[in-house]
């Protein structure tokens, strides 16, 4: 196990996100059964995180410092006002200014906790890190959603937004532990420093307009109650821990690990698409938990790439983020758009698909993991057959290699490949 796991800053920095998940899934995992419920539309969800994401980057544009040590603790505060905005919606202004606090809070929060995380293991492996980082969020939406639905659908919306403090506060004092940093934000430098992962960013934030927006509204044409959403949540929240346990075991398996985000972005890309054709309940379930599988593996490579190719962590940090919400915001404009000329939120789905598509070969061809890692024993110009071979035959990779055995053509086929001698150094 990585040293930096018995770190205590490390301990109150997983602690304090841990609770402040639970906090998130309590007053956020049936937001957008709660705005049906008081009047507002699919739009007006749409036109939330549009709001959002447009007031981050304006936010982080704008927004230059070398002194904020306390950012972490202070972002709490706004979430703390956004869910005593949501107790009660009187007025429609709230749900606007509720979009522009998430803004604020998505552009200090979230990079400096980023930053202080990876301070404290890049030097344990990044690859690990991250699995460990992306993996808190699904365990805890694996219950806390489907409690959070039981609760607003019985005793009322605002029980749930209110149980959610307690862990608010919790988290706050967990985070407080944390020696005070100071964090820099020059958006002009950070920006400066992304160069060739620009284009990648876009692309990974164009897709999850999917997440934010396109899921929970095609889900709730089908899913009504708070229950059923909830139940939802906590589904996927499964397919998440099933997909940072594969991850997790590959990278035991193999070091070079940074080969598996090609096969793991198309299929997440081919499912994206596949699901604007779903045209059942049990279907759209089944694609969605395929796409998110794929997403669960790919999520934490994709940051390593970042991590990994840039030697300044609040730039990284920085740039990232900003990159992602240009990307967030424009794919949910495309949604918008697209609602508007076909009077359909599914067709959003095929082309934020086909913009993902291209994350694996953007990603070969401006060949980042020449500079990362040298130490790979294929040359980087056969990097693209390599995943070739890898979509083709990434189905057997989870399977135990006592059914490989008593497969002779499986073990034939995956020796031919030779992708055991591919990936390990």
């Amino acid at each position: 196990m990585a040293s930096f796991v018995r770190n205590k800053d490390f301990l109150s920095l997983i602690l304090g996100q841990l609770l402040y998940y639970i906090s998130h899934w309590f007053s956020w995992a049936i937001f957008p059964v709660y705005l049906l419920a008081n009047g507002y539309s699919f739009i007006d969800l749409v036109l939330f995180y549009l709001v959002a994401f447009f007031t981050t980057i304006v936010v982080q544009t704008f927004f230059h410092t070398r002194g904020m040590k306390r950012i972490i603790t202070r972002g709490l505060f706004l979430r703390l006002i956004m869910v005593l905005l949501l107790v009660h919606l009187f007025f429609r202004w709230q749900l606007w200014l509720l979009a522009i606090i998430y803004g604020t809070f998505w552009s200090f929060f979230w990079v400096v906790y980023n930053i202080r995380y990876f301070e404290l293991t890049t030097e344990g492996g990044t690859a690990f890190a991250s699995a460990i980082l992306a993996s808190i969020g699904p365990i805890v939406s694996v219950l806390v959603p489907l409690l959070t639905g039981l609760l607003s659908g019985v005793i009322g919306f605002q029980t749930s937004f209110l149980l959610s403090i307690p862990f608010l506060f919790a988290s706050w004092y967990a985070f407080k532990k944390l020696p005070a940093k100071n964090a820099e934000y020059n958006i002009v430098r950070a920006l400066a420093s992304m160069q060739n992962l620009k284009r990648l960013l876009f692309i990974d934030g164009f897709w999850q307009a999917s997440y934010y927006v396109l899921i929970p509204i095609i889900t709730l044409s089908y899913v009504h109650s708070p229950l059923g959403f909830g139940a939802f949540l906590s589904y996927l929240g499964i397919i998440g821990v099933l997909a940072s346990f594969v991850l997790s075991r590959l990278a035991d398996r193999y070091r070079n690990r940074s080969i598996f985000i090609y096969p793991a972005t198309i299929f997440m890309a081919a499912f994206t698409i596949a699901a604007a054709f779903t045209d059942s309940f049990w279907g759209w379930l089944i694609v969605v938990g395929l796409f998110s599988f794929f997403r669960g593996i790919a999520s934490p490579l994709m940051m390593t790439v970042v991590i990994d190719s840039k030697k300044d962590l609040h730039d990284a940090m920085l740039g990232r983020t900003y990159l992602l919400m240009v990307g967030r915001f424009f794919g949910t404009l495309s949604v918008l758009v697209s609602f508007s000329l076909l009077g359909s939120f599914r067709y959003s789905l095929i082309l934020v698909g086909l913009v993902a598509a291209g994350y694996p070969f953007i990603l070969f061809t401006t060949r980042v993991y020449d500079t990362v890692d040298r130490r790979m024993r294929y040359a980087a110009n056969h990097r693209f057959r390599v995943m070739v071979r890898l979509f083709v035959a990434s189905p057997l990779m989870f399977f135990p290699r006592r059914i490989r055995k008593r497969w002779p053509s499986v073990t034939q086929f995956w020796s031919d490949l030779k992708i055991n001698r591919m990936l390990r150094r």
